[in-house]
């Protein structure tokens, strides 16, 4: 169904349950509403849905769980929220959202835990937030998020473990902080931080192992003064991929310079209570040892809540009754030096 200027109804479709090939509704400028389609679960190919200007929702989708393809949603000018995809669990291909200059929301995404190819969040310049994809954990493909110029944080991404291609966040003018990537283990490709205004510091990236960055390129964020994480110190350290680091605040202005805040990182870390936890990642029953000194200890998760304590009586601790992510195990009243990272993951 494309380039209908008449269309403005297609509630006659509601006895489809299943699309053999692929879905499109592209280029159909009365199309208000995709009633009609409640009934469809799954589509065996790509869908698109492009150039629908008067369409504000996806309502209509709400049954709908898998798509066997690429999933395309862009120059919808008055489009508000990706609103009736609540029960999509699995895209097969890519997801591409842009250029929708209305969109301030993705809606609730509360299924959907893998993407097998890429995610592009582009030039939506309303965008405020990525909330509703807290449980996306892998992505097969890179992920871009860039040219979004109304996107504060990156906080609904806080469940994301891996990407398998690259990470470009770049061209966010209003983006503040990067900490909602902060279960961000691996990438699998090259990591680019380019040209975010006001971006002052890479916390939230010192998660990602740097074995699986290839190319690494920080460079023309005019505030940005501290790059010295962890996987960003590791990687230069190593000496042995190209990496670019340039046009930001003094602090992150050279690779001379991250190199030097790195040396006082690590510094600080040699100066840490030498604590052992192991397995890591562990299922949920973990074993601690080196805590002579130490006997209560709290968990926080990556936004810095108390979420467990325990004593260390019998060596253990037992988180099963947490959710799967990145956790960390810090004395209480620690100053923050003497902090250990924990991965929790399903049997």
């Amino acid at each position: 169904m494309q380039n209908n200027p008449v269309l403005s109804d297609i509630t006659s479709l509601n006895k489809l349950t299943y699309i053999e090939d692929f879905l499109t509704i592209n280029s159909n400028p009365m199309l208000a509403s995709l009633l009609g389609l409640h009934n469809i679960i799954e589509v065996n190919g790509a869908t698109d849905l492009s150039n629908n200007n008067s369409l504000q929702n996806l309502n209509g989708l709400n049954s709908l769980t898998t798509i066997n393809g690429d999933f395309t949603l862009g120059y919808c000018d008055n489009l508000q929220s990706l609103s009736g995809l609540e029960n999509l669990e699995f895209v097969e291909g890519n997801i591409w959202v842009a250029e929708n200059p209305q969109l301030t929301e993705l809606g609730d995404f509360p299924q959907l835990n893998s993407i097998n190819g890429y995610l592009s969040i582009v030039y939506n310049e309303s965008l405020t937030s990525l909330n509703g994809l807290e449980n996306l954990s892998s992505i097969g493909g890179f992920l871009r998020i860039s040219n979004n110029n109304s996107l504060l944080n990156l906080n609904g991404l806080s469940g994301l473990m891996s990407t398998n291609d690259r990470l470009d966040i770049s061209e966010c003018n209003v983006l503040t902080d990067l900490t909602g990537l902060s279960n961000l283990m691996s990438i699998s490709g090259d990591l680019e931080i380019e040209s975010n205004a006001i971006l002052t510091t890479l916390n939230g990236l010192e998660n990602i192992d740097y074995t699986t960055i290839e190319e690494l390129s920080i460079s023309n964020c005019p505030n940005l003064s501290f790059c010295a994480v962890e996987s960003v110190c590791d990687f230069i350290a190593a000496n042995n991929a190209p990496y670019w680091i340039d046009g930001n605040n003094s602090g992150c202005s050279t690779p001379e310079e991250v190199s030097e805040s790195c040396l006082t990182l690590n510094t600080t870390e040699t100066e840490a209570i030498n604590i052992s936890i192991y397995p890591n990642p562990g299922s949920g029953l973990f074993n601690i040892s080196g805590t002579k000194s130490v006997q209560h200890f709290v968990i926080k998760d990556y936004m810095g809540r108390i979420v467990h304590q325990f004593e260390t009586n019998n060596g253990q601790f037992d988180i099963s009754n947490l959710a799967n992510g990145m956790y960390f195990v810090q004395p209480e009243n620690s100053d923050g030096n003497n902090i250990n990272r924990i991965f929790k993951l399903a049997d």
